[in-house]
């Protein structure tokens, strides 16, 4: 049994691999990569972040920051991609987590 249940493991990784939902994600994400204007934003965001947790940095400029990092379409488009991964990806977690309780118990 543990062959066919890794066989069909390997099967769930190809498909989300090939799927065009993830070669979008990964589209992106080298986008994004290749855009030194928007990295050096992101990267920004995420020292401020940093700085705000540790009361170095002004709430509202790091707010400010964000908002233009989120207005940016080519990042706006990159979460909007990660939040439907997550969520078809969750859902599948969610029925093998179901399947194996069955299975185990």
């Amino acid at each position: 049994m543990n062959k066919e249940v890794s066989k069909k493991v390997d099967e769930i990784i190809q498909d989300i691999e090939s799927s065009d939902l993830y070669k979008k994600y990964l589209s992106l994400k080298e986008q994004i990569s290749n855009n030194s204007k928007l990295m050096e934003l992101i990267n920004k965001v995420r020292i401020m972040q940093k700085d705000v947790l540790h009361k170095i940095e002004d709430k509202e400029k790091l707010e400010s920051l964000v908002n233009e990092l989120n207005n940016h379409p080519l990042y706006r488009e990159y979460n909007n991609t990660i939040y439907e991964i997550n969520n078809i990806y969750g859902i599948i977690e969610s029925n093998l987590n179901n399947y194996f309780d069955k299975v185990i118990n």
